[in-house]
């Protein structure tokens, strides 16, 4: 169900009884009946208001109806508001075809016959709230979608950005350093011996233990263009844009400390009773003959040196300084 809201009827004629008395004929209409006694003054209506439908005299002083309708049309905020002209000026065939010339819908003679200016009036307000509606439906629409995309990016598990979301982000900042001559860094990140906690104390404790990890990771980097996303399994990677090697020391050095406070049993870990995690940290001021991939890859070399060094640990790939 959308929201209805009423919609706005101009009335332009230059005698106020003229108006008084089509505001008599539409007062049990569900609109709001705006009011003007000149041109001009209509036309500023229009500007400030969404309207639905214009009843224009044409006999006015400075600016009559036909010239009204012509500055209508000129402007892209108005060119498409309905006009019905209401005069007295002649039934004429040449006044008539002026009028539909000028961007008139409907012409109507006075005096005016009530019932037939209310059944056009209503079919403009029918117009009003099919139009309503489109736009409503449209913007759920729109919302839907968005809402989706934004799942499209997130880790059904974890609640982080997915590979997917990373992978264009780091696009984006690589370019961005690149073109500013400044150095990015990632870290990959490695639960270790989780293969060991899944097959120990199952699948559900497993997710749980993934769900807060990543929560510490992600909770580890402060700024706005920082990013920790599941890369895949137990393993995670941030992109640090702006970050030599030295200051990602500063962020992987919370990392192990908040995974540290997370104090996850792990029985099956042969160097801590607890959950702990394995990384590389590569940097580079990326050039035109360097991959993104060539970054991840010195990072997983790090990753891998940080293994074999026996774990729970972070490495640099420029020095293989243990970050622990």
């Amino acid at each position: 169900m959308f929201a209805k809201s009423k919609c706005n009827i101009l009335v332009v004629d230059d005698l106020k009884e003229n108006i008084t008395a089509m505001e008599a004929l539409l007062e049990d209409l569900d609109i709001n009946l705006l009011k003007a006694d000149s041109g001009n003054e209509a036309l500023s209506i229009m500007l400030e208001h969404e309207i639905a439908l214009v009843l224009l005299d044409v006999q006015m002083p400075e600016m009559d109806g036909f010239e009204v309708a012509e500055i209508m049309k000129s402007s892209e905020r108005t060119k498409y508001i309905p006009i019905i002209f209401v005069t007295a000026i002649s039934k004429e065939d040449k006044y008539i075809f002026k009028a539909y010339d000028a961007g008139a819908v409907d012409y109507l003679m006075k005096p005016i016959i009530p019932e037939i200016l209310i059944s056009k009036v209503r079919v403009f307000i029918q117009l009003h709230e099919q139009k309503q509606k489109i736009v409503q439906q449209t913007l759920a629409l729109e919302e839907a979608n968005l809402k989706l995309e934004n799942l499209s990016y997130i880790d059904g598990l974890t609640q982080i950005p997915n590979r997917r979301k990373f992978n264009e982000h780091f696009e984006k900042e690589w370019k961005s350093a690149m073109r500013e001559g400044d150095s990015i860094t990632v870290i990959l990140i490695d639960i270790d011996f989780f293969k060991n906690y899944n097959d120990y104390y199952g699948h559900t404790e497993g997710d749980e233990c993934l769900k807060q990890v990543a929560m510490a990771l992600a909770s580890a980097v402060g700024r706005p263009r920082d990013m920790v996303a599941r890369y895949g399994g137990e393993e995670f990677i941030a992109i640090l844009p702006h970050t030599t090697s030295t200051d990602a020391g500063t962020v992987v050095n919370k990392m192990m400390q908040l995974i540290r406070r997370l104090k996850i049993k792990h029985k099956q870990s042969t160097i801590s009773d607890y959950i702990t995690i394995s990384g590389g940290i590569a940097t580079v001021i990326p050039s035109i003959d360097m991959s993104m991939e060539h970054l991840i890859v010195k990072a997983d070399k790090a990753l891998y040196k940080a293994k074999e060094q026996g774990r729970n640990q972070i490495i640099s790939y420029a020095n293989a300084v243990c970050m622990a």
